[in-house]
């Protein structure tokens, strides 16, 4: 069983648990969130002491875990992009459960929720990112979809898949973007998922010219 903590606002509202043998997640609100009176989905998930599950929820939609919840998991894209990382380090998609998808975006996320422990995959420093590798890395991707623990071996690639698993994965949608700090002054990118000098503005940008790259049947 995989177990997240889930906060909103820096303050813990729940914990959510992955249950392997049934597919599905359990969530159940923090008493002390309970008291606040907030209702975060007040008509599937209105506050109450008791947990919540919800199996007979699409699987290919909400991947077993209530809607509150999987809303911030990644989309289509991101998560070509996890996969991809889990092949290097010799696992498979199906071994990477919803909760510790969750747990990997932790506090990346684009709404208010974040989900402790976060899974540490790169550094938390804003170091500059070349947006070429980028957009050949994410041709790669969506184009060797098959033997992927083959395809990025170097050392070379495994960078680099660091590099985009820190700012392609957290903005959803199926198209190929980034999350990227850009100074317009010297034309410098850097990850726009931690906090930057002076001189940069945040951008979510899209990449073109990357095959496959398109907004719906991304499978």
């Amino acid at each position: 069983m995989s177990d997240a903590k889930v906060l909103l606002w820096d303050s813990e509202i729940g914990a959510v648990s992955w249950v392997e043998d049934r597919q599905v997640a359990v969530f159940q609100y923090d008493p002390s969130f309970i008291r606040s009176g907030i209702q975060l989905s007040p008509l599937m998930m209105p506050l109450r002491d008791l947990p919540y599950e919800f199996p007979a929820l699409s699987k290919e939609t909400f991947k077993g875990l209530p809607g509150l919840l999987a809303d911030s998991l990644p989309d289509k894209f991101g998560n070509a992009v996890i996969d991809t990382w889990l092949a290097t380090q010799g696992r498979t998609a199906a071994s990477f459960n919803s909760v510790e998808r969750l747990c990997y975006i932790g506090s990346r996320g684009m709404g208010g929720l974040e989900f402790k422990p976060a899974l540490r995959i790169s550094h938390s420093k804003s170091d500059e990112i070349q947006v070429s590798k980028l957009v050949e890395l994410s041709n790669k991707i969506l184009d060797q979809r098959a033997g992927l623990a083959g395809v990025f071996s170097g050392t070379d690639d495994r960078d680099a898949i660091e590099d985009i698993l820190r700012v392609g994965t957290s903005a959803g949608g199926a198209r190929a973007k980034a999350i990227l700090a850009w100074n317009p002054k010297t034309n410098e990118f850097r990850s726009g998922q931690v906090k930057i000098p002076s001189g940069f503005e945040y951008w979510i940008m899209k990449f073109d010219g990357v095959s496959n790259n398109r907004d719906k049947e991304l499978s």
